[in-house]
């Protein structure tokens, strides 16, 4: 159901939602593929990402929004409207290819000036209902600011739960919290505080008041606590607390020292912000994660993320060093924002970063959490460059049990990401990519030729393995299908023949059947046989939409292929045999080292083939 929109919004506190945050909601194409989304909308969607949205809402609704996005496209200003400028609203249903439903889903559709290929999107809000979404939006402004506000100051916060003694200290840094205590209260008094309460009774007295506030339950409370330290004068701190209305059993209150706290951790001091970004530097992300690890209790995990801007001395050479220090202040602003009170973010110096997650539980996850940040990334400086990182992860504790072993290997996956082509991340995997033994930590050429090693073995054995047997030797054997897809990181791949009408092998979780009629018919216009002998690549199978519709509805929309490399073997006009190598719902930036090597072992599989 299309909401007609009546003009700007008069009332001051909703006209502040009319401009929400960057990067909320999905960014759509003139036909409402979604080229970037929040994390939301793709854990909805699941393998459905590639769809237009214009496909996942009621029919008349999609047709209906699809037709407006088509119009504003072919706006000659609508560069000119002020970005978040209400253009449409919707009260539809939106549904999934999975059966999950949101029943009275609210779209908004807003003008932006983000643009892909110098042509213009559209962000189009999501929520169950357009009170739920002002209500978030309010919510999320209100926790951001009040964040900053506590992060500006150098103060320690505390909550007490009298219900199971359960005490907390932390403080604010980036507007991400950072716990000094989480224990039980007697035990912090017993280990912090009764020390100095046995020499000073007036130190006891003023620790045993605090107590009672807390017990009590005091609607609000001040007091100051007097202290001599042993090696300097007498100071006084000021305790403020009592009970946030509305939340009952909690006590919460404010520390307010005296003077800069002494033997106060680093990473928690004012001088541990790198002054480009305001994320914390290499020596205090280091500090804190090597603190962290040991809180990690038995069963969670963590990962650690080693960040690198993909050609970033071209930027700073083609744009100016004043554009490259914006392009790092646009990576470090969406690091903090997405990965918010999951864990935290640094910058090592330079185009690199870290990123320590401690609260995301599973790969798919992370998988989610990269993926909305990379497509962030790609759309931002469309018009100058297209941005992109590689990234390197490791995982605590199957990785090691030191910051210095899940560093190495972090470093190792970052560097095979660079080497595989950039713009990707690659989770560490002890069995594809080697262990690490002492020189490796120390450089990473040696620890990527582990890696190679490991791709010169698998192909050796399938390669003299078909030299004896033919191809038999492999296309019968899932364990050297599952090697290929492993060393090559590829998600599926198939093999068809005209013999019997049907696939010859397949290995990976295609959702449907191959279409053999379409890749025959489809091979004879896609491949240009002078040019490229029957091998045929494509990086993103999006781009064939308008080209070779057929193509893209066959491959993209029904078995969820977004990348591939096929290669065929003609018999006169006709193809005989082809190898596909399949990237499921994402796109993919071969190497050229990989796509030689995929290419040459198609066409010899599919020349084996062809002449049995």
């Amino acid at each position: 159901m299309y909401l007609e929109h009546s003009g700007p919004v008069e009332d001051e506190q909703k006209r502040i939602f009319q401009k929400p945050a960057l990067n909320e909601g999905v960014l759509v194409r003139n036909d409402g593929t979604v080229v970037a989304a929040d994390e939301w909308y793709y854990d909805f969607v699941q393998t459905s990402s590639g769809l237009s949205l214009c496909e996942l809402i009621a029919p008349e609704d999609g047709d209906g929004l699809h037709r407006q996005l088509e119009d504003l496209a072919k706006e000659r200003d609508y560069d000119r409207r002020e970005p978040g400028t209400l253009l449409g609203e919707y009260l539809t249903r939106l549904e999934n290819r999975l059966g999950d439903v949101v029943e009275h889903a609210y779209l908004r559709l807003e003008s932006t000036r983000e643009t892909e290929g110098r042509r213009p999107l559209f962000r189009i809000l999501v929520s169950d209902l357009q009170r739920m979404q002002t209500l978030e939006a309010f919510r999320r402004q209100l926790l951001s600011k009040y964040r900053f506000f506590m992060t500006l100051k150098n103060e320690l916060y505390f909550e007490y739960r009298p219900s199971d003694e359960h005490f907390v200290v932390y403080k604010y840094i980036n507007g991400t919290s950072f716990r000094i205590e989480d224990t039980d209260i007697f035990e912090y008094l017993r280990r912090v505080h009764e020390p100095m309460a046995e020499k000073d009774p007036n130190y006891a007295q003023g620790i045993r008041t605090f107590l009672s506030y807390m017990k009590k339950e005091e609607p609000s409370f001040e007091m100051n606590v007097r202290y001599q330290p042993e090696d300097g004068e007498a100071m006084t701190a000021r305790i403020v607390g009592g009970v946030p209305a509305g939340v009952p059993d909690m006590v919460a209150g404010i520390y307010i020292p005296s003077q800069e706290l002494k033997n106060e951790a680093y990473y928690l001091t004012p001088a541990a912000k790198d002054p480009g970004t305001g994320l914390l530097n290499k020596r205090a992300v280091t500090e804190y994660a090597m603190e962290m690890l040991p809180t990690i209790e038995e069963g969670e995990i963590a990962w650690l993320l080693i960040i690198d801007i993909d050609d970033f001395k071209s930027i700073n050479d083609n744009f100016g060093h004043a554009f490259g220090d914006e392009v790092i202040k646009y990576v470090a602003d969406t690091l903090q924002k997405e990965v918010g009170t999951r864990g935290f973010a640094g910058r090592f110096g330079g185009d690199e970063f870290f990123v320590f997650l401690n609260r995301i539980r599973t790969r798919d996850d992370l998988k989610l959490l990269l993926k909305t940040v990379t497509k962030q990334f790609l759309i931002k400086f469309d018009t100058r460059f297209v941005l992109t990182c590689s990234v390197g992860v490791s995982c605590y504790p199957q990785d090691g049990a030191t910051l210095e072993e899940l560093f190495a290997k972090a470093d190792k996956a970052l560097y095979i990401a660079k080497e595989k082509g950039k713009n990707r991340h690659i989770i560490y995997d002890p069995k594809l990519h080697g262990d690490l033994g002492s020189e490796s930590i120390q450089s990473q050429a040696v620890s990527y030729a582990i890696s190679a090693e490991r791709r010169r073995e698998v192909l050796g054995r399938i390669m003299l393995g078909m030299c004896e047997q033919g191809a038999a030797y492999f296309v019968e054997n899932r364990d050297h299908l599952r090697d290929l897809r492993t060393i090559f990181d590829l998600d599926g791949i198939t093999i068809v023949t005209d013999f019997g009408g049907k696939a010859l092998c397949r290995d990976g979780k295609y959702v449907t059947k191959p279409n053999l009629d379409l890749l025959v018919s489809e091979c004879e216009t896609v491949f240009t046989r002078k040019e490229n002998s029957g091998k045929y690549v494509e990086n993103n199978i999006l781009m064939q939409k308008d080209v070779h519709p057929e193509l893209y509805q066959g491959l993209y929309v029904q078995q969820e292929i977004g990348a591939c490399i096929v290669c065929a073997e003609f018999v006169g006009a006709l193809p005989h045999t082809m190898m596909t190598f399949d990237i499921f719902n994402k796109t993919r930036k071969w190497s050229d080292k990989d796509m030689d090597m995929l290419c040459l072992i198609g066409q010899t599989i599919t020349k084996l083939l062809c002449k049995q």
